[in-house]
């Protein structure tokens, strides 16, 4: 991310720039801008970052006091999110993210962990070290949304071959008056037992079971 020392050091190249000098920054600004997705790419800190340009950028010109510099700074600030050691983080956590999404992964509950747990540093240390303007609550956000998406599609994937096997069990039985709450009372320890995932009598009836009854 964009550190103090190259934010100072940019708004003193706009200052002493020509007329035409500024416009050619802004017309890059403009350039770059134009190319930049409005969806995140990724989940995570660099994928929040790259919609949010403009924001951080007002935020580094008001704590400088240097709102005149505001095309520069935000050229900068998008720059900094592309330096190649930078990218090369991007691709790092997309290879963890990959293996997170592995099958063969995802029945390992120790390396589900151990990755989830590189991932969480990872993103937390993309900042450069010293004083960042990628305010420490929006960071966090941009974190647990990286984090908690990768948990629910993991969750997803272990949890679809025990519900569509119940799936299959609720269709089949025979007292077709069963209620949902009785049948996932005898098929949460069912599931347990067969697919070791434990899971609520509650949730199977609210969540894995179909909305009407077949």
């Amino acid at each position: 991310m964009l550190s103090h020392h190259v934010a100072e050091m940019e708004i003193l190249r706009w200052r002493a720039m020509t007329p035409e000098e500024k416009i050619d920054v802004q017309n890059s600004l403009i350039f770059m801008r134009e190319a930049l997705p409005t969806v995140a790419p990724m989940p995570g800190i660099w994928g929040f970052a790259l919609t949010q340009t403009r924001t951080y950028a007002g935020k580094i010109a008001v704590d400088l006091v240097a709102i005149d510099a505001l095309p520069i700074i935000e050229l900068a600030f998008i720059n900094s999110l592309l330096t190649p050691v930078m990218l090369g983080w991007v691709h790092t956590c997309k290879h963890l993210m990959n293996a997170l999404d592995d099958p063969r992964v995802q029945e390992n509950a120790v390396a589900v962990s151990l990755l989830t747990t590189i991932l969480i540093e990872a993103q937390g240390a993309v900042q450069d070290t010293g004083k960042s303007w990628f305010l420490f609550d929006e960071r966090t956000k941009a974190i647990k949304s990286a984090i908690s998406e990768r948990a629910k599609k993991h969750a997803e994937g272990k949890n679809r071959t025990p519900r569509a096997w119940l799936i299959v069990e609720w269709s089949r039985r025979t007292d077709k008056a069963q209620s949902k709450a009785s049948f996932a009372r005898q098929y949460a320890p069912l599931v347990k037992r067969k697919f070791d995932l434990i899971v609520t009598s509650e949730t199977i009836a609210r969540d894995w079971l179909p909305k009407t009854q077949k």
